[in-house]
């Protein structure tokens, strides 16, 4: 299959490399965020060698591919880069309401799926060689490749934070720094030992929830969403000479008392009554069967 053959008959049927905003891909599909739909010719491309079926999803325009679509992604990335387009011609963004959120939440989760699942697959293979006796769960291989598998959902908040940092288009080692203040050593030891104690935590006299984000989604998700906003309001005021150390000072200055104060606990608290809801939908489901 001649790869980087379809990448440019693809690019062609979607309107050339000016209309594509953001290109990732899953295990099996192509995943193109178009500036303008209208100009992707879905029945051209369906048509294509290699092509299985073309869907759009969320304001995603999907191209399965199948398992061979990584190759496809690499011939695509020698036509397309998006730092090259970041600084492109003003295209207005016309998804509103529950599709433009699709694709927020898509775009942000996407890139996060190989290292999720590949984690996943690792949890299921020690569980599979310890149940038949193959590996003991006192090794220290089996400790050390439990706590690797166990890596990308501990640290998940971090992930989330690179992700979501490059579709709320923010500095993404900022938002990791972010996410990482979150898990930090320090801080979840601070918990424990306020909750043991019975204390309290407080910062610039404001108090804390004493809850940890380890595996979280929510809490940074809405902490990027708000420092989207909260780095261009900065950058605005602050002087180009400045900028460089400046902006991204400020942005933690300002984002840390706002996302340990208000928005983690928002998020715990929002992302808690989803588990809640969803928990209870599948306990009436169960007993319905």
């Amino acid at each position: 299959m001649n790869w980087d053959d379809l990448a440019t008959k693809i690019i062609d049927a979607v309107g050339g490399v000016s209309n594509v905003k953001n290109a990732t891909h899953c295990a099996t599909r192509l995943r193109l965020t178009l500036y303008d739909d209208s100009k992707a010719d879905q029945e051209r491309i369906d048509n294509f060698t290699g092509v299985l079926g073309v869907v759009n999803q969320g304001g995603q325009l999907q191209i399965i591919i199948g398992n061979d679509v990584p190759s496809l992604y690499d011939a695509f990335l020698k036509h397309y880069q998006p730092s090259e387009q970041a600084d492109s011609a003003e295209v207005v963004d016309n998804k509103k309401g529950l599709t433009k959120v699709l694709d927020i939440i898509s775009g942000i989760f996407i890139p996060v799926i190989p290292a999720m699942a590949g984690s996943g697959m690792l949890k299921a293979l020690l569980a599979v060689l310890a149940i038949g006796g193959m590996i003991s769960t006192t090794s220290q291989t089996y400790i050390i490749l439990n706590f690797v598998s166990d890596t990308v959902f501990y640290f998940l908040p971090v992930l989330l934070a690179h992700s979501a940092s490059l579709k709320f288009k923010t500095n993404p080692y900022v938002a990791m720094v972010i996410g990482a203040m979150l898990i930090h050593p320090t801080f979840i030891s601070m918990v424990q030992l306020a909750l043991k104690s019975k204390m309290t935590i407080s910062l610039l006299g404001l108090p804390v929830t004493l809850a940890t984000y380890s595996s979280s989604v929510v809490p940074i998700l809405l902490a990027m969403w708000a420092m989207s906003y909260i780095e261009l309001l900065v950058t605005k005021i602050v002087p180009k000479v400045l900028r460089i150390f400046l902006v991204p000072m400020l942005v933690l200055v300002i984002m840390t008392p706002l996302t340990f104060v208000v928005l983690a606990p928002v998020g715990a608290w929002l992302g808690g009554t989803i588990a809640c809801q969803v928990y209870s939908l599948n306990r009436k489901i169960i007993y319905a069967a």
